[in-house]
């Protein structure tokens, strides 16, 4: 699966000032699959959280627009995973409200080798750096 941003998470880019919330990032399981049409609060997908991962609280949230590609990117500064025993292949972007019933979905995004081809992480007892791609990590278009 492709990294794709929630059709509620769309509506919740174009609404927030992103000045003025906490974007955090949920680890999720290999085995999780989103549905963007159902999946919308924090709650609809914690059990697909990574087993025994934390989630982390995204830096430097910005939007940026792109006139060339006409697009306009969610954007947020690399992040570390924290030490992991655990595998996961993507990761949720959401906006945290510090209740799972309101914590508003915005994306998912499917770690990859630098190709399309999904990578799974494994980390034993070690720390990993999640890259955002330069332009950002979704965008709308």
């Amino acid at each position: 699966m492709a990294s794709v941003t929630y059709n509620n998470g769309k509506g919740a880019i174009l609404k927030e000032d992103f000045d003025t919330v906490t974007l955090k990032a949920i680890f999720l399981d290999p085995a999780y699959t989103p549905n963007i049409d159902t999946d919308i609060y924090l709650s609809d997908i914690t059990t697909s959280r990574a087993t025994a991962t934390t989630d982390v609280t995204l830096a430097n949230v910005a939007i940026n627009v792109d006139n060339t590609d006409n697009r306009a990117y969610l954007n947020f500064d690399d992040f570390e995973t924290g030490i992991l025993t655990t595998e996961f292949n993507a990761y949720g972007v959401y906006i945290s409200t510090g209740v799972n019933s309101t914590s508003q979905l915005v994306g998912y995004i499917e770690m990859t080798d630098g190709t399309t081809t999904p990578k799974t992480f494994v980390s034993i007892g070690g720390n990993n750096t999640v890259t955002v791609p330069t332009k950002g990590a979704l965008y709308i278009a």
